[in-house]
């Protein structure tokens, strides 16, 4: 570990190959050149005895070894930049903006890592409410799904959000596992969800390309009106789902803290086709101190990262 700490600055360029998936790309916004930046890598490499990415005319991509070091990296440089500003004497205000539902997934780990900073938490219902209380600078950070590309503003991608059906594993054991007889259960069972949202349809492609209303889905199942359970935020939802009341329609961005935990699991059904929201984004404004926002916003993907890498290993162990 001791040694490993003597290379922040090539854990910084680590992190900075990974997210942008190449050397050439990492290299303009560290401003080094490419040879430099290779070399970089090599010692660290050397360093943590691993190769830490697999190389292709593509660009790169994290190994086993990678993953790992990238998640421990992230959490050194943050708590190094935290450190800074402790250090300096500052007492930074935080203001993030999610929808309630995610701000539960957030809220300890951002607490608790920042535990020196006053942090304020901004609950709306939709994402253009939230756009626009940080354009009037009310809050510094969004979490949103799918945001319009907005001039002056900054994105950076956190997780694909599906919508799918998910349920406690006690209800699951009591549906059966042919999809025929999965399909009937899911008409039989009470469906939790949140009425008239819009979603991307995903097509056979794996590309979105319209628009469609949840109450359309809802009508593919052919539910009996005494089989719906209709509630007014995801929190609700996610509350009946966790007590094992039915199967919940929720977005999978918004509950993989529950899925890595094991507390729901997904349903799947290969003939149903699902309504999707495409991607959750943390947007910021480009004029903000970005020093300031950097721990916050890599707090916040960390919880993301560490969620969908669990959802994904439970996924292919299945």
């Amino acid at each position: 570990m001791s040694r490993l700490l003597e290379h922040l600055d090539k854990l910084h360029a680590f992190i900075t190959i990974a997210d942008t998936g190449s050397l050439q790309g990492a290299a303009k916004p560290l401003h080094i050149s490419q040879p430099a930046l290779s070399l970089k890598l090599k010692t660290l490499e050397e360093a943590v005895e691993y190769q830490l990415f697999t190389r292709s005319k593509k660009g790169v991509e994290l190994t086993q070894a990678g993953h790992n070091l990238y998640r421990f990296s992230k959490r050194v440089i943050n708590d190094a930049e935290l450190l800074s500003l402790l250090m300096k004497g500052e007492h930074s205000r935080m203001r993030i903006g999610a929808h309630d539902i995610i701000t539960q997934m957030i809220a300890r780990s951002v607490c608790s890592t920042h535990s020196f900073i006053d942090i304020l938490f901004r609950i709306e219902g939709s994402n253009l409410a939230l756009l626009d209380a940080l354009e009037k600078d009310e809050i510094d950070i969004a979490i949103v799904d799918d945001p319009p590309t907005i001039p002056g503003f900054q994105y950076q991608k956190l997780a694909r959000s599906p919508f799918s059906l998910f349920s406690t594993k006690s209800f699951k054991k009591t549906l059966p596992t042919t999809d025929a007889a999965l399909l009937q259960s899911l008409q039989n069972a009470p469906l939790i969800y949140l009425p008239g949202g819009i979603a991307y349809e995903q097509t056979d492609t794996g590309k979105h390309r319209t628009k469609l209303l949840i109450d359309s889905f809802i009508e593919q199942l052919k539910l009996g009106r005494s089989k719906r359970i209709r509630v007014d935020s995801f929190v609700l939802g996610l509350e009946i789902t966790m007590q094992g009341h039915g199967i919940g329609l929720l977005l999978t961005g918004h509950i993989l803290d529950k899925l890595k935990s094991g507390a729901l699991v997904e349903l799947t059904h290969k003939n149903l086709r699902m309504p999707y929201s495409s991607m959750l984004y943390t947007v910021t404004k480009s004029g903000a101190d970005q020093s300031k926002l950097a721990p916050a916003l890599s707090d916040i993907k960390a919880v993301f990262d560490d969620a969908v890498a669990a959802f994904q290993s439970a996924k292919s162990n299945r």
